[in-house]
């Protein structure tokens, strides 16, 4: 029974100091942002436009780690100096390119810019792997033996 009271006691003072804190948070600011948890769980932004009219995004769980993980995975055999660069670019292009094909083919644009950016790296860890191949692997093979043909082969132990 006193568990349950101070449960109670807990709850009540909780409404209580958010509504204290949240009361015409509209007139204070134009911006807001936030962590909503539940059925729509993620980080959201939300713009007041009236007093009480307000427009809300959500940005979803995938977008924010596949932001955050496919362009390094695709920048990885990148030279060091040029990662970071790369990567921004790469992210930069794919949320582009996923805003547009949303807009164009209206879809989710948090569903479509995840493709856009798992495509682009694909492509982009192809061009580096192309463009930047040590040029004793670009230039023709020799003719005759090569260092793998002359490899000895190991000695088995004796028994």
């Amino acid at each position: 029974m006193k568990k349950r009271m101070v449960k109670v006691n807990g709850i009540i003072l909780g409404i209580v100091l958010s509504s204290l804190f949240t009361t015409n948070l509209h007139a204070q600011y134009a911006l807001a942002a936030g962590i909503r948890l539940g059925g729509t769980s993620g980080v959201s932004g939300k713009y007041f436009y009236k007093p009480d009219m307000a427009v809300e995004g959500i940005v979803g769980v995938l977008l924010v780690f596949s932001s955050l993980i496919i362009p390094v995975l695709a920048t990885q055999h990148a030279p060091p100096r040029r990662r970071l660069f790369i990567a921004y670019n790469l992210g930069a292009a794919s949320y582009l390119i996923g805003i547009l094909l949303s807009a164009i083919l209206d879809i989710s644009p948090g569903a479509a810019i995840v493709c856009a950016l798992a495509i682009d790296a694909v492509i982009a860890a192809k061009l580096i792997q192309v463009f930047t191949r040590p040029r004793a692997e670009k230039a023709a093979p020799a003719q005759g033996p090569t260092a793998r043909d002359r490899v000895q082969p190991t000695l088995s132990k004796a028994a």
